[in-house]
């Protein structure tokens, strides 16, 4: 979010840009929205419009380190990066690797969990105020673990 002469401007026409630039239009902000593609086709359209209020966890923990590697080598898995890649990538892999300690992860599930659990406090009062309401249906989805380790 940037701010020049009385004009916010705020990058990303997802949900969460959207949502800010509306509360700052409400505060009687001149807001401009950027994005470079079409509105709510990149990562809100990628969530395809999930919104998670009971499991949040990083993808770097040590469940999935095993998997990385395959990962990154299947050109149709969920990460993949070009072989030829891969040395450029090490400092960043590293600290992913880092981020990925237990006391991290835990730390960013509680943050997560938090930020999860305001969704109907935040969301169904704005839904209802823009006349969206009737968008949102309360379907659950279904979470599979294959161990009771990844469950715990």
């Amino acid at each position: 979010m940037a701010q020049a002469s009385g004009v916010t401007a705020v990058v990303g026409a997802g949900i969460i840009g959207v949502a800010v630039a509306y509360a700052l239009r409400r505060r009687g902000r001149d807001v401009v929205l950027v994005e470079r593609g079409e509105p709510g086709r990149a990562t809100s359209y990628g969530n395809m419009a999930n919104i998670a209020v009971t499991h949040f966890a990083p993808i770097s923990r040590p469940g999935n380190w095993s998997r990385m590697p395959r990962w990154l080598l299947d050109p149709e898995g969920p990460i993949h990066i070009a072989p030829s890649y891969l040395p450029k990538m090490l400092p960043w892999f590293v600290r992913f690797m880092l981020a990925g300690r237990r006391a991290r992860v835990d730390a960013l599930e509680r943050a997560g969990a938090a930020l999860c659990a305001r969704v109907h406090d935040d969301l169904g009062p704005l839904l209802a105020e823009t006349g969206l309401a009737h968008l949102l249906s309360d379907y659950g989805c279904l979470a599979v673990y294959m161990k009771d380790a990844e469950f715990a």
